[in-house]
């Protein structure tokens, strides 16, 4: 039995579950270990950080919106070894039937120091269940975003000579309501004919979180 499978809830539990319990994610800076991502990839691990939408227990999914892009969508949640991935769409994320969000704060990072790919117009959803209409978070335009060195690890664990990422955080006004689904699209009434595609390199989301209690 493989370990997927191991640490994987049985349907029973999957399907009867009625309590949950409630986690507070606050953000302090960008990619702080402090948010969600962070969370469901050490809970996805069990004893080390693995990306979430990796391990299939998570429930946890990244797709292009529209299906098609460059390089792995699931890039966008590796949190220590920046990727860029790219689309003219959007990339959905998908929480999974497990676990629900109260988004209050969310933030992006891209990797390079070329402006030209990175998320210029765009806006954020969400909704909590396939078939449910999307919800306005937030709208973006003419994005301006702080450049840092980032410092990662390859395969081996040795560290590798930082690259320059671009990132900014975002906070959500409103109403906060519980949402599964999640989605970055660009506004395309605002794309230039022959605009770039844009491209992404980590997500981190704080707020809420709902997961359910077995004990």
């Amino acid at each position: 039995m493989g370990q997927d499978q191991r640490s994987r809830p049985s349907t029973r539990l999957r399907n009867e579950f009625t309590k949950t319990k409630e986690y507070h994610f606050m953000h302090v800076r960008d990619f702080d270990t402090k948010g969600v991502i962070h969370y469901l990839g050490l809970n996805a691990g069990v004893s080390m950080w693995r990306n979430p939408a990796r391990v299939l227990s998570s429930g946890v999914k990244v797709t292009y919106c529209d299906g098609e892009g460059r390089e792995d969508p699931e890039n966008i949640l590796e949190y220590f070894n920046p990727v860029n991935s790219y689309t003219r769409s959007g990339w959905c994320l998908d929480l999974g039937n497990y676990y629900s969000l109260r988004l209050t704060d969310y933030t992006l990072r891209q990797r390079g120091s070329n402006s030209k790919n990175f998320l210029q117009n765009f806006k954020i959803q969400g909704r909590l269940n396939d078939g449910d209409e999307w919800s306005l978070l937030n709208r973006h335009y003419k994005v301006n975003c702080k450049l840092r060195e980032w410092s990662y690890y390859g395969k081996s664990g040795d560290k590798i000579k930082p690259v320059p990422c671009k990132t900014k955080t975002w906070s959500v006004e409103g109403e906060l309501k519980a949402r599964r689904q999640f989605q970055i699209v660009q506004i395309r009434d605002s794309m230039p004919a022959g605009a770039p595609q844009m491209s992404l390199a980590g997500i981190e989301l704080y707020g809420v979180l709902s997961v359910p209690d077995f004990d």
